[in-house]
């Protein structure tokens, strides 16, 4: 079967949230939590949010009671400029954490008669297939939502629902990754990523000005002697350092990924290996990350 269009429309819970939310909250199908009244909406562990935040903000923390002091001797205003960067990168993180964590990822309606199969009592093929820019896509039969899923769309196994435009379920920000949320966990990763790569070399310049300061001694026995007086110091260095390289290949995966329009779901599958329908050139591809409305 080839279709060369379908609806474009994105129903998620618009229609549902026009309703007083007694009236889909309880009979909500997918593992997804709410509150507000269905404003926010997170995937089925929110507690994690609170874990993520708190790796955030012990860190950021730790940098502001020990390393900032210790970075300007008796000038206390060197302390809050060195200390401000941290705090606005954390700021960044957060709120493009809980932004991630508690939006729309892009939940596709179950049963919508749109993407739905009218087949007059025939069986229901596991797929149809639709051209996009002149190259077939498989439209998979989801049995639990009884839609045709959109190209780039897929059911997520831990929220128990359709997302269109899936790239991952996150287990750090709760949520499914999708169309709608994209943006803020990239955002997420990348101001992640320069808040550990600012404490770091803080850290490290810090260090390296103490043991200059320190009497005696060769340059391990300094090292020795201050992690005995200042371990909270070197701790951080210890654990901003272990987060650098994973943080930093995510961030630079994800960079990828966008510059030629791939979501993770497409990339570790190799769905588009021969060609991506969806790839604008790179420039296209980035202004549509940056600017394309959600």
């Amino acid at each position: 079967v080839v279709i060369s269009a379908l609806p474009r429309a994105l129903p998620e819970f618009s229609a549902a949230r026009e309703m007083p939310a007694s009236h889909w909250l309880d009979d909500w199908p997918g593992n997804n939590r709410f509150f507000l009244g269905g404003r926010l909406v997170t995937g089925p562990e929110p507690g994690m949010l609170c874990c993520t935040s708190s790796l955030l903000l012990a860190p950021v923390a730790v940098f502001i009671l020990v390393v900032a002091p210790a970075s300007g001797g008796h000038t206390a205003t060197r302390g809050v400029l060195i200390s401000l960067p941290a705090v606005l990168l954390a700021l960044s993180s957060l709120l493009s954490l809980f932004r991630a964590g508690c939006t729309d990822p892009g939940i596709l309606q179950r049963q919508d008669p749109k993407r739905g199969y009218t087949g007059d009592g025939a069986p229901c093929p596991a797929r149809v297939d639709q051209i996009v820019n002149g190259v077939k896509v498989s439209l998979k039969w989801c049995s639990t939502c009884e839609i045709y899923r959109p190209p780039r769309s897929k059911h997520c196994a831990f929220c128990n629902n359709c997302v269109l435009k899936f790239d991952h379920h996150c287990p750090w920000v709760s949520n499914c990754v999708g169309a709608r949320n994209y943006r803020h966990f990239v955002c997420f990763v990348v101001s992640t990523f320069a808040l550990a790569a600012y404490v770091f070399g803080t850290v490290v310049f810090v260090v390296m000005r103490l043991m200059g300061h320190a009497p005696g001694g060769d340059n391990i026995q300094r090292l020795v002697e201050l992690s005995v007086h200042r371990p909270a110091m070197i701790g951080l260095a210890i654990f901003t350092s272990c987060l650098l390289l994973p943080l930093g290949n995510l961030a630079f995966f994800h960079c990828y990924l966008i510059a030629r329009n791939v979501t993770t779901n497409e990339e570790v599958t190799g769905v588009f290996d021969a060609k991506n329908p969806f790839d604008l050139g790179m420039g296209r591809n980035c202004r549509q990350f940056f600017f394309a409305p959600p």
